[in-house]
């Protein structure tokens, strides 16, 4: 089965918010080539570890971004 990508497109990112293809995130997101993930939670509130992100399908990943 072939994935179909969505172009998706972060219009403004500013302190506790981000804007993807027009809609406003208040928490951490995860965008893949597929879909936004919204519903995740780092195991430790502040830090990132790669258990947190173990879900992802790591042959494609062209970008990571971590925003503070």
């Amino acid at each position: 089965m072939k994935t179909m990508i969505v172009p998706f497109y972060i219009d403004k990112c500013e302190f506790g918010k981000i804007n993807v293809n027009g809609n406003t995130y208040t928490s951490d997101i995860i965008v893949t080539r597929s879909e936004i993930i919204s519903d995740w939670w780092r195991k430790e509130s502040h830090l990132l570890t790669l258990e947190d992100i173990e879900m992802l399908e790591w042959d494609n990943v062209h970008s990571v971004f971590i925003g503070t």
